[in-house]
């Protein structure tokens, strides 16, 4: 035998010999199973909308809390004047809020957020990419509201 056939050899002789080869019918399925609908989709396909991106990671609003008192922030989402959601978190000093506001097509969006002493108002735009990755919005609340949006 060749050398090289040899080193080509080694590492396939190494794993069977070590014992860590895999038997095909007693390995677990890393895939889910799935059976086929008679319109041709697989039941494990979650249905989207008619030219929406699949939606992997939800659209989230972080909301941090800077302050020493706890906050109530209201936060509205509108998109084309219809409200999609609106919601008020309580924040503890120091810590932060995560909530998803149902985001799942693309636009232009207008995010408020209120406190008892400020108000901050900011368009975003929502693309194909930021519904596949989940870009969040980042609210930081201290001596006044920062929105931010992760890309």
């Amino acid at each position: 035998m060749d050398r090289r056939e040899l080193l080509a050899l080694t590492p396939a002789l190494l794993v069977t010999a070590a014992g860590c080869s895999i038997d095909s019918e007693s390995a677990p399925s890393t895939s889910s199973p799935a059976s086929t609908t008679p319109d041709g989709t697989s039941s494990t396909d979650t249905p989207t909308p008619s030219g929406s991106p699949a939606r992997s990671d939800p659209i989230a609003i972080v909301v941090s809390n800077g302050r020493e008192s706890a906050v109530d922030a209201a936060l509205l989402v509108t998109h084309e004047a219809d409200r999609i959601f609106d919601r008020t978190v309580v924040v503890e000093p120091g810590a932060r809020r995560s909530v998803d506001p149902g985001i799942d097509g693309t636009g232009a969006y207008e995010l408020t957020v209120s406190l008892a002493d400020d108000e901050r108002v900011r368009p975003f735009d929502v693309e194909d990419y930021d519904l596949r990755m989940g870009s969040d919005l980042i609210v930081e609340i201290g001596e006044r509201i920062r929105v931010l949006m992760e890309e």
